[in-house]
């Protein structure tokens, strides 16, 4: 010890014997060494939560990009199979798994591990270079701008989904119903040609080479493959029969009625065609909405 006190004294001047400055600058020396070690401590001990955090962040995003890939996928094969010769639609749902744990980070959160004053140099880019730092401030807000988005997004789609499924439902129940009223009435027709054929009922030439015409029409359409598709229905039976009607207005009964119902399932149909397209063209919206949040995520470079 008395080597240091020696050293200190030449050091700075003082005279042999002046014990109190001395005692005085080493006890200072002594505080500020460990307070420095105290804060190199507390830095090295920040700097690892940090990089744990950054390291946490990271994963949490890259498994949520994984399912925003697959999620847009997922609407490109369901509205590329939507078409009216199907009669069963299914949209493979894929929740993006990581997005409310990702929400548990604060903002501040992030601006500690991704923008504090050493992350890469951060402080030096402050005083020298603010372009960069207000860049990677920047790419911040716009990290938070796009899962804001992406959580509207996941709310809004299957209330979209239910929506229109609810409107494609109605018109298929109604096009079911004219369907099996048309149906129905063809079958009376077709007993009562045969009837007269048989000679238990005067024959009606008009009506009876009306049901000929008629019965060939359903024929045709039993013979066709998946003929109970809404497409193959529509243009191999109900427009036929609506032609059909136009060339023989009957009077009686089975026509009228017919005709009523033949009008209902194109009026179905038409509302059908509409839903379709509506279904075609928002998920082709949620599609192209997924895959550019992806983009952009991936772009980002101070996550990255």
């Amino acid at each position: 010890m008395k080597w240091l006190v020696e050293y200190i004294n030449n050091l700075f001047g003082l005279e042999d014997g002046n014990t109190t400055a001395t005692t005085l600058i080493i006890t200072l020396f002594v505080f500020l060494a460990g307070y420095l070690l105290q804060w190199l401590s507390r830095f090295v001990t920040d700097e690892s939560k940090k990089r744990a955090l950054r390291e946490d962040i990271r994963i949490i995003l890259n498994k949520s990009l994984e399912d925003v890939s697959s999620q847009s996928e997922n609407f490109k094969n369901f509205y590329e199979s939507l078409n009216m010769k199907t009669i069963i639609h299914r949209l493979k749902q894929e929740p993006i798994s990581h997005l409310n744990t990702f929400n548990e980070y604060s903002y501040a959160d992030l601006r500690s591990a991704f923008l504090d004053v050493f992350y890469r140099w951060g402080f030096w880019e402050l005083i020298f270079n603010r372009r960069k730092y207000r860049s990677r401030r920047g790419d911040l807000n716009e990290l938070y701008k796009l899962i804001g988005r992406l959580e509207q997004l996941e709310e809004k789609y299957p209330n979209d989904m239910i929506q229109l499924f609810e409107r494609m439902n109605k018109y298929e129940e109604k096009w079911g119903e004219n369907m099996e009223e048309i149906q129905n009435l063809y079958d009376e027709g077709r007993i009562k040609a045969y009837r007269m054929e048989k000679g238990a009922l005067e024959k009606e030439d008009e009506f009876y080479s009306f049901m000929i015409e008629a019965n060939k029409i359903w024929i045709k359409w039993a013979e066709t493959e998946d003929q109970l598709q809404f497409k193959i229905a529509k243009e191999k039976f109900i427009d036929p029969l609506l032609e059909l009607n136009r060339k023989h207005p009957l009077k009686g009964d089975i026509t009228l009625k017919s005709y009523k119902y033949l009008l209902g399932a194109t009026y179905a149909y038409s509302n059908l065609e509409i839903v379709f397209s509506e279904l075609k063209e928002t998920f082709e919206g949620y599609h192209k909405s997924y895959n550019s949040i992806y983009r952009k995520i991936t772009r980002i470079e101070t996550i990255n």
